[in-house]
């Protein structure tokens, strides 16, 4: 049981332990199987979201990137283009505190413009970067993919990759389809455990 598991184990109530005490404790579900029980143990009154959270070894770093999740998407982000006309009256926003996007595409030639930002944006993940497809020439077609389910993933400081494969009411099948995508992008046989959980639910361990 991960810590995270326990934490909630003490904060829910008995709907929480009813579903914990359905999952066989130290044992590895493939993930079909895994889909199927942590959409089981969902207990909320909303849709809620299917997480993955993948260790990766430790020897790997600067673990991010993107990938087109098929399947669906979790959450719409929002997306911000900023070009010469606007970029400006961004950076005079963001340094406000006005900070109403998710993603900030632009292109090379506007960077410069926005370097100001790195210490704000920077630590949430919204500072612009090339390994993330948002420093580009095309950035139309840059909010278009990212508007369609194009998703960043980065590891955290645990080097653990947390990321959202869909919700309680998509199809097993897309749902897969997603995780499969998300693992064909990290590093072959350097994860070292994954989890899956809804919002509020169990974690189940992952068959590696």
């Amino acid at each position: 049981m991960t810590k995270a598991t326990k934490a909630r184990v003490k904060k829910h109530g008995k709907k929480y332990r009813d579903s914990l005490s359905k999952i066989e404790k130290d044992k590895d579900f493939e993930i079909e199987d895994a889909i199927k029980m942590a959409k089981e143990s969902s207990k909320t009154t909303f849709d809620a979201t299917l997480e993955l959270h993948i260790k990766i070894d430790k020897k790997m770093e600067n673990i991010r990137g993107t990938v087109n999740l098929s399947g669906g998407v979790a959450k719409i982000k929002k997306v911000l283009v900023v070009d010469e006309k606007n970029a400006d009256q961004v950076v005079e926003n963001v340094k406000k505190g006005n900070v109403d996007f998710d993603i900030m595409i632009t292109s090379p030639a506007v960077m410069p413009k926005l370097g100001q930002l790195a210490k704000i944006l920077g630590p949430k993940g919204m500072m612009p970067n090339p390994k993330t497809g948002t420093i580009v020439e095309d950035t139309a077609k840059a909010k278009e993919e990212f508007e369609g389910g194009k998703v960043e993933y980065r590891a955290d400081k645990g080097n653990v990759v947390h990321m959202s494969i869909g919700k309680v009411s998509f199809e097993d099948q897309k749902i897969k389809e997603n995780y499969d995508i998300i693992l064909s992008a990290l590093p072959k046989g350097k994860i070292l455990s994954i989890y899956l959980a809804t919002t509020m639910g169990p974690s189940i361990r992952v068959a590696l």
